[in-house]
């Protein structure tokens, strides 16, 4: 019996199609236990599958198998759908109203800060709001330009190259809520550019 082939590694859990360690799934019978259901990701052109136990178990969906079955996208998948096909506007094709919430937000969004330019009471507080980020982007700004100077001329382009991408959720192995997904967007982001202010000799 090849278990190697009738066994491969699969799942967030990278164990074994069956289970080493489960009592109840018999292999020489092809026969999963119903903790490790083998589900699949529904999208036409993946492959991968997981074991029923430990989607539930990640919070991604119920313990309905059924409906486990017709519905779950693994992470990948699900990061390739949220991307779509459409490409980022370079950052110095952004819009250059500092005026307008929406285009400032979207700035912030790419050096990976913080905004309260859309939980603004008033006027007066998104005018606030608005000054704040002005000043956030122009210190990390003049800091990024300032790192480019001493850069060889290969790399000068690597924080630009960075702006013009808008940040994006890596897969994760277990269900997160969408405040998390942010954070880790925009955390990831800061260490993308916070990398490029370090001198290293």
């Amino acid at each position: 019996l090849n278990t190697a082939r009738l066994n491969p590694r699969i799942c967030i859990c990278d164990q074994h199609m069956f289970p080493t360690d489960c009592s109840e799934c018999d292999i020489a019978n092809n026969n999963n236990c119903e903790r490790h259901s083998i589900v699949n990701c529904i999208q036409p052109d993946c492959a991968k599958k997981f074991h029923r136990e430990c989607l539930c178990s990640g919070v991604f969906t119920d313990a309905n198998f059924e409906l486990l079955s017709q519905q779950h996208v693994c992470m990948e998948c699900k990061c390739k759908l949220s991307v779509g096909d459409a490409e980022d506007t370079p950052f110095a094709s952004l819009s250059s109203d500092e005026t307008d919430p929406e285009a400032v937000g979207e700035k912030l969004c790419r050096f990976g800060l913080d905004h309260d330019l859309f939980m603004a009471r008033n006027l007066e507080e998104e005018q606030a709001a608005l000054q704040v980020g002005r000043q956030k982007m122009d210190k990390l700004w003049k800091a990024l330009q300032e790192c480019n100077s001493c850069l060889p001329a290969a790399l000068t382009n690597d924080g630009n190259d960075i702006l013009d991408s808008k940040p994006r959720a890596y897969p994760c192995p277990v269900g997160i809520s969408d405040e998390s997904v942010n954070k880790h967007v925009q955390y990831g982001r800061r260490a993308e550019l916070s990398m490029l202010l370090y001198s290293v000799r």
